[in-house]
């Protein structure tokens, strides 16, 4: 329990300071792109998760549960990972060569957008491994001070670039980041791979190439996708029926308030999913967390609502606080705090529990994209927030029906 607790204080403080840094990082690339350059930042760092996903393909979430049930070791999972990246970095190139132009015409985004969007993609994937090795080894205190230099070091890049040689473009920011990720996975694989070594044995005996795996995979690359429809299709549809200029202020919004929801939310996964991966029935867990948000659920939609506002009060003039969207977002933030949480409580639980997020997931994923679709004529902010609100509510609801089914039979 010491241990535990020891974990997630440095991963709560390590990851607010930089989930601050950060912060201010997306509020100065706001206020200095404009609300049309940052709609196209918005849009390539959407689709930067889409081609992480596609080189990953959930084989990074099911190392985290293998690792934390100690079903494989972690030289074994290094090698592992290596090959799979061998494979995937250029086979992704090559798709992205023959298919950017249709892409890029079938979403009405131009190419230099997903361009840069594979290309932060790449690194991100690249950090996320860096971040499997460092859960692996539960070293969350230098996994915070990893995430303090990433930050410190991406707003110390925006102010040169914007200050003193005034290149406010999209893809800059976007380049800047990728740097920030890059350094990441530098300090990890120098630093840990002495503990790590390369001289181990195949992994294949130690779980990593069964079935299970396999398909722990396999419903964790549907249960991506289904978040990125969720959560990253909206910006494309948007930018279909709105100016790039709206497209920018919703945008501001959606990072706003989706940023506090996602950080508190990856600052507990951090933690707990390993834990939570090590229980066989989740049931008490479960109840808690229910409890915890009818609890918090009024408060939170407060604090949220003053860091929105005051969010748009750093985008800047151009960005309008209009309080019945400040108010609709801010509640969009609350349900999907609550959600990010119960979901990835659900996931830990093997191939049953990431079978039912993701199938769930594609449901209502789909089910946005239809009302984006019947409602693409009367498309507005408001109805947006609307739209994106449906499948997080639809999600915590089926949720909830199955487990308390399951606690009650």
């Amino acid at each position: 329990m010491r241990k535990f607790l020891g974990n997630l204080s440095w991963s709560f403080f390590g990851g607010i300071i930089a989930a601050g840094l950060f912060f201010i990082f997306i509020t100065l690339s706001g206020r200095w792109l404009g609300p049309d350059g940052f709609g196209k930042f918005s849009l390539a760092l959407s689709s930067s998760y889409f081609f992480s996903l596609l080189i990953l393909f959930g084989f990074d979430t099911a190392s985290i549960r293998w690792l934390s049930r100690k079903e494989v070791d972690l030289n074994g999972l290094y090698r592992f990972w290596k090959k799979i990246l061998l494979i995937s970095i250029p086979i992704n190139i090559f798709m992205l060569y023959l298919f950017l132009p249709s892409m890029a015409a079938f979403l009405r985004v131009d190419v230099s957008v997903l361009a840069a969007g594979f290309f932060v993609g790449l690194f991100f994937a690249i950090r996320s491994i860096a971040e499997i090795i460092l859960r692996g080894l539960q070293d969350f205190k230098f996994q915070s001070k990893l995430k303090f230099i990433e930050s410190a070091t991406v707003l110390v890049l925006a102010l040169v670039c914007s200050i003193i040689f005034q290149w406010n473009y999209f893809f800059v920011y976007l380049m800047i980041l990728a740097i920030g990720y890059f350094l990441y996975s530098l300090f990890v694989f120098k630093n840990r791979m002495i503990v790590m070594g390369d001289d181990a044995d195949n992994v294949g005996h130690l779980g990593v190439f069964n079935k299970s795996f396999y398909q722990y995979s396999i419903f964790a690359f549907i249960g991506g996708f289904s978040g990125i429809l969720m959560s990253y299709s909206d910006k494309f549809f948007l930018n279909h029926f709105l100016s790039p200029g709206e497209l920018g202020i919703y945008s501001a919004y959606y990072v706003s308030s989706a940023l506090l929801a996602n950080q508190l939310a990856l600052l507990a996964i951090n933690v707990i999913f390993p834990a939570a991966a090590m229980l066989d029935n989740i049931t008490t867990a479960f109840r808690k967390l229910n409890k915890f948000f009818f609890l918090t659920a009024l408060p939170v939609f407060g604090i949220v609502a003053l860091f929105v506002a005051f969010s748009l009060f750093l985008f800047g003039g151009e960005y309008p606080i209009i309080p019945e969207i400040l108010a609709i977002f801010s509640i969009y933030s609350v349900l999907l705090f609550y959600f990010s949480l119960i979901w990835w409580l659900i996931a830990s639980q093997g191939v049953s529990g990431i079978r039912f997020t993701s199938l769930n997931g594609i449901i209502s994923g789909f089910l946005m994209i239809l009302g984006f679709y019947l409602l693409s004529d009367h498309l507005s902010i408001e109805i947006s927030v609307f739209l994106i609100m449906m499948p997080v509510i639809y999600n915590i609801c089926i949720a909830n029906f199955v487990y308390a089914r399951k606690r009650n039979s």
